[in-house]
């Protein structure tokens, strides 16, 4: 079956974008063909600095003929539902639609949609100029005079040339041609910058990858970080070194270099003074370099690097390992003076005093000295928030009092407890606790009602209760409770079948009165009464007062005049 291979070469892509580049146009492309009619085997993409490139296996060289049927109104339905039909199908007239006849719904208009297959090419060349206007860079720039005129090609770097040929293993693959912002496709591409700037014709995937590798290009990312890797670890061991591996750092290099040559760099002992952190975020941040340690030692560098070239210079990289030394040598120069003057004493030691005296300082070290002379020199922090002295005491006194709420024994690189030392300021582990039970925690604390807040007034009105919470607290003992039903002997419960509950908080349980199951959920004692006949079969108390659950569903029972309870 045919194949395709795209490439899209240009200046140099940013490094940190290349990856995620490459996957994006492999996507976008494939969704295209797929939602084109297309199938295809197989698809990887493939970048470089200068070029992302994707190739396609087992693609169809041509999408399948579609047809489709749009059933359609009545044949006497209104003229408006018949030109809506025939928009929705895309034909111009009635007479265009066909006829349908059904023994229940009668006869009906039927459109039969009949689309051909297309060409493999014609969608590649449709779709691949789409792709690259709308492609995600998150920034994008615009060259050359065409820049000036609205609607122009945007991209990463300048877009210079479009490779894209289609064809089956058994023939010649043809270019598939199309043209954007001048840009014209074609099987033409190019080689290194410095060491093979020629161009090179490309037939298929197969002799693409063959002639880019001699013409000093790798074209796979992740095969170029297994070069470097592999390189620098042999170059450190003969030189009776370890490698200090950094896989963020080879992720980039590789990103930079199409032709990894790994070289070695070095610089004066004198610099390893500074502390090794220093020494390998500048190495690092600056030179895009790997550092070294001595073999077995675990803590300390040595004063040699490993860089990454990207070509093959004739003299075999002194110039370069010598011209990155001079950079590195520089950079921790500064680094070096800075560190030295930290460590020493500051001349006016003798006006300190008092403010050391004031923050509790040990003048003998060289932090509390210019901690010390930020206060003595009252610099101010904020016009309404005084000194960065008064600032520096307001952050030691919250830091005591948030001190006891944080885990001091976490490690704050590693991120996890050190063995055997887990912090003794660490809070507990608090479960999640549901609404419902955070009520009636709630409830818990309020003070109980007094028994004359319980009993019914001369008037015969009830007290109004507090409601009654959802759930159970958490950290709360089991519920105790007890309950009497008998009929009251109150004048204003006369003749009527009561149920006086003496309830401890946290109720629940389930009686049976007169042959009719009554369950009551409440949580401070209630007094109540209900009528002598009851269409329920279950009764609880709930944050709205009693509910009541019946065959005919569930209703609330509200309070008629505080003497009975009426639904």
């Amino acid at each position: 079956m045919p194949d395709l291979l795209l490439e899209l070469r240009s200046e140099e892509i940013p490094a940190r974008m290349q990856r995620k580049a490459a996957g994006d146009l492999r996507k976008m492309l494939t969704d295209g063909l797929v939602e084109a009619g297309l199938t295809y085997d197989a698809a990887r993409e493939y970048w470089t600095p200068r070029r992302l490139a994707l190739d396609v296996r087992g693609l169809t060289a041509r999408s399948k003929d579609i047809h489709e049927e749009i059933k359609g109104p009545s044949t006497t339905a209104p003229e408006q539902a018949v030109q809506g039909f025939l928009r929705k199908a895309g034909l111009a007239s009635v007479a265009e639609a066909h006829v349908h006849s059904d023994p229940k719904k009668g006869d009906f208009y039927v459109a039969h949609i009949s689309k051909p297959g297309r060409a493999a090419e014609e969608i590649v060349a449709e779709l691949v100029p789409a792709i690259i206007r709308s492609f995600p860079w998150p920034t994008s720039m615009r060259w050359g005079p065409a820049s000036a005129k609205p609607g122009s090609l945007r991209w990463v770097r300048p877009l210079q040339t479009i490779l894209c040929t289609f064809g089956p293993e058994t023939e010649e693959p043809v270019v598939v041609d199309f043209e954007i912002d001048g840009i014209r496709s074609g099987n033409i591409t190019y080689g290194h910058r410095f060491m093979a700037p020629g161009e090179i014709t490309v037939r298929r995937f197969d002799d693409y990858v063959t002639k880019l590798e001699a013409a000093k290009v790798v074209l796979d990312g992740d095969r170029r970080k297994e070069i470097i890797l592999a390189d620098a670890r042999n170059l450190a061991f003969a030189n009776g070194l370890d490698l200090v591996e950094d896989e963020g750092l080879l992720e980039e290099v590789s990103g930079l270099v199409e032709w990894p040559v790994v070289l070695m760099g070095e610089f004066e002992q004198a610099f390893l003074a500074i502390p090794p952190e220093v020494v390998r975020l500048t190495i690092r941040a600056n030179q895009k370099c790997f550092v070294t340690r001595p073999q077995g030692d675990g803590e300390n560098l040595s004063n040699r690097f490993i860089l990454t070239a990207n070509i093959e210079a004739k003299d075999g990289g002194k110039e370069i390992a010598h011209g990155n030394g001079k950079v590195v040598r520089a950079r921790l120069s500064d680094a070096l003076y800075f560190w030295r003057t930290d460590q020493g004493d500051l001349p006016d030691l003798e006006q300190l005093e008092a403010s050391a005296e004031k923050f509790g300082l040990d003048l003998k070290k060289p932090l509390d000295q210019r901690m010390a002379r930020l206060d003595h020199l009252g610099v101010t922090f904020h016009a309404k928030l005084g000194t960065q002295g008064e600032r520096v005491e307001r952050i030691k006194r919250l830091a005591e009092e948030l001190a006891p709420t944080v885990a001091q024994s976490i490690s704050p690189l590693e991120g996890r407890w050190p063995a055997g030392q887990r912090g003794s300021l660490r809070l507990p582990r608090r479960r999640p606790v549901s609404r419902r039970k955070r009520e009636l925690a709630l409830h818990a604390r309020r003070p109980p009602l007094s028994p004359s807040a319980t009993s019914p007034p001369q008037g015969g009105r009830l007290p109004r209760s507090r409601p009654a919470p959802r759930c159970w607290p958490r950290l709360i003992s089991p519920p105790k409770w007890s309950a009497s039903f008998r009929n009251c002997r109150a004048p204003w419960a006369a003749n009527t079948r009561c149920c006086r509950a003496s309830i401890r908080p946290w109720l629940q349980r389930s009686r049976s009165t007169t042959n009719r199951k009554v369950r009551l959920i409440a949580c401070r004692p209630i007094r109540c009464r209900l009528p002598s006949r009851w269409p329920t079969k279950s009764i609880r108390w709930s944050a709205s007062g009693p509910l009541m659950k019946s065959r005919r569903g569930r209703r609330t029972l509200t309070r008629c005049a505080g003497r009975r309870w009426a639904w």
